[in-house]
């Protein structure tokens, strides 16, 4: 078979071979993820809040990220919170709480992921919505100049920066409002 599109045709093979052979999105109810991971990046909020565009929000915590957390056991605690949310929702967006952290942190926090997230990005192509970066302090901009480095425009056309939580009330669904807020002040 040989057509303009066979890269597409590709990676969607590789797709659903990754997928049916990767047990925690075949079989997500076996893995009982660890708490500080938990912690870490998570679906915060029951029932779930929606951006304005009806996008499912998870929750990353840059302070709350644990050191020393091999790839495979990150990867399978971020694709497992992704499938949680794509099951109730088709598009995800997150809000990364830059908040309270350093330099050092954020771009500890962000080396622990980024293996994962690449994944996320493979399989998981335009499901993403929008990252709003809470925080934008000195920390969380030098973080991102290092960042961005590796995401194709496409993906950096979808991060926003917000300092302070109020800001991203424009982005989130009108019934969501208050539960935001709340949920992200009990956070911090």
């Amino acid at each position: 078979l040989e057509f303009p599109d066979r890269p597409v045709v590709e990676a969607l093979e590789h797709t659903i071979q990754w997928r049916s052979s990767t047990p925690v999105v075949s079989r997500p109810q076996s893995i009982n993820p660890r708490r500080d991971l938990l912690e870490a990046f998570h679906t915060p909020w029951r029932p779930p809040i929606l951006t304005a565009r009806g996008e499912y929000l998870l929750a990353f915590h840059c302070a709350k990220t644990p050191k020393k957390v091999s790839v495979n056991l990150w990867s399978d605690h971020l694709v497992h919170t992704v499938e949680s949310a794509l099951r109730q929702c088709d598009y995800v967006s997150v809000v990364v709480d830059g908040r309270g952290c350093s330099p050092r942190r954020l771009l500890e926090a962000a080396k622990t992921v980024a293996p994962a997230f690449n994944e996320l990005r493979t399989h998981y192509c335009g499901r993403l919505g929008r990252v709003y970066v809470l925080g934008s302090g000195k920390g969380v901009l030098a973080t991102w100049w290092f960042v961005k480095k590796f995401l194709d425009e496409r993906t950096r056309d979808k991060i926003f920066f917000v300092h302070d939580a109020r800001k991203l009330i424009p982005y989130i669904h009108h019934r969501d409002h208050k539960r935001l807020l709340a949920a992200l002040d009990d956070d911090h």
